[in-house]
């Protein structure tokens, strides 16, 4: 009870996000409301983070909560005031030979109900996993990865090559490499021409739709990984903010790509959002923020620039009304 109480107060005083965003989708109108824990390692509740968060204890552990004040490595163009975050050591260039993790461990309240799922065609619920980065390592040879584990910590797999549930991320392209790891993960330099000082913005979902050969956990162990070679580079490792888990029920799974008909780029977006049609046609577009509040209503020739400067930090969804359809798309705008 006490643990139950605790957890309610802090997603009452620091953590309590409610999104509400409109999607629609071919099988019915749909939508999507979820309250997700936000993690940002700041002072104001504690050590809150240390409920959901264990940093390896061996010797070799580089994992720090503090401050950085490194090359690259700082809270420069940080979404807010913040000043404290997760980083592999907060003045000094990351070691050689390093090999350090934690483990983010996802409360069971954000766990999906394939259960639900099974009885409601068209429907099922989501967990999410989202954050904030800044990475600085020797390209290719240092760098970091996620590891994800459904049963306890016993085995683990690589984020981005999960055979359970991989169901999209916006992580690192599975295609890279860091040596040091022999794993696919973030390496060199951090950078998004859509985000301010080198941040870039992390995502990963699971969709917990019913499947008799699979079981839904009861639990999920994310694991980021760091490591580094035997040649010492001076670089200022890797530095994590604002982890959020978020649980919520999408109704409608038949999606019809928005990608198929027209497309919404570059996502993030900081300035311009553009947005054009892969055939010459006239389309409507809605806008509404992240409570359900319409932004923007505008009708469309084949395509259009919109100047998004004057939108609040945050994300949306964007609904495009062909002649024939309907088609949903989540932009961010960044931060």
């Amino acid at each position: 009870m006490a643990r139950d109480v605790k957890f309610a107060k802090s997603i009452i005083m620091k953590t309590s996000l409610t999104v509400f965003l409109i999607l629609i989708f071919n099988c019915t109108h749909a939508q999507i409301s979820n309250t997700g824990l936000l993690i940002s390692f700041e002072d104001n509740m504690g050590s809150f983070y240390e409920d959901y968060i264990k940093i390896d204890t061996s010797t070799n552990n580089i994992w720090q909560i503090g401050t950085p004040n490194k090359s690259i490595i700082n809270f420069n163009g940080a979404a807010i005031s913040q000043q404290k975050g997760i980083v592999t050591d907060t003045f000094l260039p990351y070691p050689t030979n390093a090999y350090s993790s934690f483990i983010f461990t996802v409360p069971f309240q954000f766990m999906g109900n394939d259960d639900v799922n099974s009885i409601f065609k068209c429907q099922c619920d989501y967990t999410v996993l989202s954050f904030h980065s800044k990475y600085d390592t020797d390209t290719l040879t240092d760098g970091g990865t996620i590891e994800i584990s459904y049963d306890g910590g016993q085995n683990w797999i690589n984020a981005v090559h999960d055979p359970i549930y991989d169901e999209g991320n916006l992580i690192y392209d599975p295609n890279g490499f860091v040596q040091s790891l022999n794993a696919p993960g973030y390496s060199g330099i951090s950078k998004d021409v859509s985000f301010l000082s080198n941040w870039i913005h992390h995502e990963k979902y699971w969709y917990w739709i019913f499947n008799p050969n699979i079981i839904t956990p009861d639990s999920i162990m994310i694991k980021f990984l760091f490591a580094s070679d035997s040649i010492q580079n001076n670089r200022g490792g890797w530095l994590l903010e604002d982890l959020f888990i978020a649980i919520g029920t999408l109704i409608g799974v038949e999606e019809i790509k928005v990608e198929e008909k027209v497309s919404v780029f570059p996502n993030p977006a900081s300035s311009i959002l553009s947005i054009k049609a892969r055939e010459d046609f006239s389309f409507h577009i809605y806008i509404y923020d992240i409570n359900a509040k319409l932004v923007l209503d505008k009708e469309i020739i084949s395509g259009i620039d919109l100047y998004i400067q004057s939108l609040p930090d945050g994300i949306y969804n964007i609904v495009i009304e062909t002649p024939t359809n309907r088609y949903a798309k989540k932009f961010v705008k960044h931060f």
